[in-house]
């Protein structure tokens, strides 16, 4: 059992981040995580914020996104919240909420564009940052 989780451990560690550019072939530490979300809500600022959900122990920010395009109605929007990466070990919940995020953003299928535009999100990739960087770090 021990020599199965070594390999499955070195098989994770291959996968992290090894070059510059934000992607969805790799696993990245939650510092890299937060400087996507920076990116994506100055790219994006007509559509997209920075959100703060709280401190954590170790006082990290808990960063979200939140995405909402104007409304011709001005009437408020549903909010869909979406949290990730609870648990320490869950690198493939974070990186499958970066991608949901990118989508939202980038997308210019008419499905995709039409849930962005009906709904207002709330995207928190990990709400538990300490555990993600000690799981990323350390294992």
């Amino acid at each position: 059992m021990r020599y199965r989780k070594e390999i499955i451990i070195q098989s994770e560690k291959s996968m992290l981040r090894d070059n510059k550019e934000f992607s969805w072939t790799a696993y990245y530490d939650i510092d890299d995580i937060y400087k996507y979300l920076t990116n994506m809500s100055k790219s994006y600022s007509n559509w997209s914020e920075l959100i703060v959900g709280g401190k954590t122990y170790q006082g990290r920010s808990i960063l979200g996104l939140r995405i909402h395009t104007p409304s011709q109605e001005y009437t408020p929007k549903p909010v869909i919240f979406i949290e990730s990466g609870i648990h320490a070990r869950e690198w493939i919940a974070p990186a499958t909420t970066t991608y949901f995020i990118n989508e939202l953003l980038t997308s210019k299928d008419a499905n995709i564009t039409a849930l962005r535009d009906q709904f207002d999100w709330r995207i928190f990739p990990s709400v538990n940052p300490d555990g993600y960087h000690y799981s990323y770090t350390v294992v």
